[in-house]
């Protein structure tokens, strides 16, 4: 039987709703496309071997270098090195007179990194600029040889451990162990916007 015309218009006027509400919808939602996590790279390779050991950079440091041929004090000082915390800052006094909040980035190859905090006034920079500090000098038994000393002494037999004067359980350690690392002088660099723009020479007070 055929349509009333009234009809034919109604389910036009139905059909013709929920083709734009379709398409509303696919405008808001974007084509589907399936979401995957960003991928992100886990170092869990050996220290370089002469990277100083993170707890050794807490401290007062000095150095003075030459802005416009003119000495310039630079005074850092670090009181903490947990990543994304707030570590210390680095101090100019005259003829610059500021300073630069400092947040622990973590090591990157034989550097430590520290990302400068808002705000300050030393010099220009943006979010991915940062201090660098490195090794001035090698330092003993440090990093990768540290880790090679504990194989040798894993592979070590119950009497050679017992002569070379080591404990031979973990829960009874020999008093008096070796003693840590010394870092009397390190190297910072500052880096912005890629370049390189000032490097000193720190040594511990």
């Amino acid at each position: 039987m055929a349509k009333s015309a009234g009809r034919k218009s109604i389910e036009r006027r139905v059909g013709s709703l929920a083709l734009s509400t379709a398409v509303v919808l696919l405008g808001l939602l974007g084509p589907v496309v399936p979401a995957y996590p960003q991928a992100a790279r886990l170092d869990i390779g050996a220290a370089p071997r002469n990277m100083i050991p993170p707890q050794l950079l807490i401290g007062d440091w000095l150095t003075i270098i030459r802005i416009d041929d003119r000495p310039q004090p630079v005074r850092l000082q670090i009181h903490t090195v947990e990543p994304g915390k707030t570590a210390g800052k680095l101090i100019y006094s005259s003829p610059k007179r500021c300073f630069v909040d400092l947040e622990y980035g973590g090591p990157d190859g034989d550097e430590h990194i520290f990302y400068i905090v808002p705000f300050t006034n030393c010099f220009r920079y943006g979010k991915a600029d940062y201090i660098a500090f490195t090794a001035a000098e090698p330092i003993p038994g440090a990093s990768s040889d540290l880790t090679r000393q504990a194989k040798d002494y894993r592979l070590m037999s119950k009497d050679q451990k017992a002569s070379a004067g080591t404990s031979d359980s973990d829960a009874d350690p020999q008093k008096g162990g070796a003693k840590a690392p010394k870092v009397e002088s390190m190297r910072y660099t500052i880096t912005l916007n890629r370049r390189r723009v000032e490097i000193g020479l720190l040594t511990r007070q």
